[in-house]
């Protein structure tokens, strides 16, 4: 039995097939790149992956600057209830 979530990496690999032969002309079964090139491509995916999820650890990490909770928003660094604390 095949997990929903290998189906859904398994869908998302068959997308990216699509998106790089459309974009590109070409498909991962290209005979133009040397093993360096290979490489080198999946070092520079594996550099923006870490800058992802870098970037999702610090906004998981956020806190509000006036009493140190998550602030759970986007617009403010500062959690909901200070900032209503504040207006009120």
């Amino acid at each position: 039995m095949t997990s929903n979530i290998t189906k859904k990496v398994i869908e998302d690999l068959i997308a990216s097939d699509e998106k790089g032969l459309e974009e590109y002309g070409v498909t991962v079964d290209r005979e133009d790149y040397s093993l360096r090139d290979w490489l080198q491509e999946a070092y520079e995916e594996t550099c923006d992956t870490a800058k992802y999820l870098k970037a999702a650890i610090e906004k998981l990490d956020k806190k509000c600057v006036k009493c140190g909770v998550n602030p759970n928003n986007e617009i403010s660094d500062w959690c909901e209830q200070c900032i209503r604390d504040t207006i009120l």
